[in-house]
């Protein structure tokens, strides 16, 4: 993508990820084929994994000794209780086991063309829509739509815990 004078910026949050791919038009056909590439076939590098998972280890140490990170993570386990996928934490020990092959395994499960969304924005011709979508018809279903653990919420949507939080 360095070539092409393309920018990939990927946001990970909680309930979503987001890839954004800047480029300018000219150049647009030949990111967008290397995007697909990306997002349809990832190699999953042993040392990207292992970088990313040192990078998350750190993030949640830092996070403990944030005031801000810590009052989000325990407002989070009030809000949706601590069996809730948002309300759990990530914990160094857990992310320190995890190996290249639970990666792929996840990508596997979650990382879907019917559980994606794609949206295109700017100079895009017919095209250029035509060949992302003949690009990501290689973006095959691998066994069913994963059933997802949304946790013990509450009937009166109320908080899981009452009272006064010190932290």
């Amino acid at each position: 993508l360095d070539a092409l004078g393309a920018t990939l910026s990927v946001d990970v949050q909680r309930d979503y990820v987001k890839f954004d791919l800047f480029v300018v038009p000219s150049r647009a056909k030949a990111a967008l084929e290397l995007f697909t590439l990306l997002l349809t076939q990832p190699r999953f590098e042993d040392l990207a994994v292992k970088r990313e998972r040192g990078l998350l280890c750190e993030k949640i140490l830092r996070e403990a000794d944030t005031p801000a990170e810590l009052a989000r993570r325990e407002f989070r386990k009030v809000v949706y209780g601590t069996t809730h996928p948002l309300g759990r934490s990530p914990q160094v020990a857990t992310v320190m086991q995890l190996t290249r092959a639970d990666v792929r395994s996840f990508y596997a499960a979650y990382y879907r063309p019917d559980l994606c969304r794609v949206g295109l924005a700017g100079a895009i011709d017919s095209d250029m829509e035509q060949k992302l979508t003949q690009n990501l018809t290689v973006w095959n279903l691998t066994g069913s739509k994963p059933i997802v653990d949304r946790g013990f919420i509450p009937q009166d949507r109320k908080p899981v815990f009452h009272g006064v939080y010190l932290l």
